[in-house]
């Protein structure tokens, strides 16, 4: 029970989730119960925003819901064939977003009002790095939403990973006009000569990039803080 004065504040779903965590580590219950008195008022939706819903019981006068408890499939003990799976998807998410960043990065930094062809194939292949890489991050993530880590009721109830979400698509949808200007370039760089730029699309270029860089380290941010249980 919650004192009254610290109410509204996000304690409570954080004390909920980490007794949610911890006997999903155990990895030897199949469900969760719980029960509360249905009515105006009664905390319905706040079970159901951590994955309870209705089973059609009562208590009493009590609603039990259920919760699935599923870490016999996604994680059990630490040095377990299930942490280990964890810890390399947890390693291949973040190896997948540091190379987004990298390919962005070198994409400004190697940008000018006139590439060599070197420069725009440089530029060409980073491009190519980062379709793949947020593919695999957009993979892994869902993964470890779903499968390895707190489980989508952390998630979804977390605004920084909302915002989080929000800032990466931002990032996608930015990146599109620079990917189509050097999809463009391809008819000349296959003919061995250096893309030919007009000092506006140069300009626009660079400008999307840095956006997405600057986008990019407010997504880490948010990682960061939705990982300490900030929001929660």
């Amino acid at each position: 029970m919650i004192d009254a004065r610290f109410q509204g504040r996000g304690i409570g779903r954080a004390a909920l989730l980490l007794v949610i965590d911890q006997v999903r580590r155990r990895g030897i219950f199949k469900t969760l119960l719980l029960s509360y008195l249905p009515g105006p008022g009664c905390p319905e939706p706040f079970y159901r925003g951590l994955g309870f819903r209705p089973t059609g019981r009562m208590d009493g006068k009590e609603v039990v819901p259920r919760a699935a408890a599923r870490s016999d499939r996604r994680r059990s003990a630490n040095g377990s064939p299930c942490a280990v799976i964890s810890a390399l998807f947890a390693f291949l998410h973040f190896l997948a977003v540091f190379g987004i960043f990298a390919a962005v990065f070198l994409q400004w930094r190697t940008m000018s009002p006139a590439p060599t062809l070197v420069d725009a194939r440089r530029i060409q292949a980073s491009d190519r790095v980062y379709g793949m890489l947020a593919i695999v991050v957009l993979v892994v993530g869902f993964l470890r939403v779903y499968h390895f880590e707190k489980g989508k009721a952390f998630y979804a109830a977390n605004p920084f990973f909302q915002a989080k979400l929000m800032l990466f698509l931002g990032v996608g949808l930015l990146s599109i006009y620079p990917t189509i200007r050097f999809l463009k370039w391809r008819a000349q760089t296959k003919q061995g000569l250096a893309p030919v730029l007009a000092t506006k699309e140069y300009k626009s270029i660079v400008m999307v990039l840095r956006i997405e860089l600057l986008l990019l380290l407010a997504t880490a941010l948010c990682a960061s803080l939705m990982a300490r249980g900030v929001g929660s």
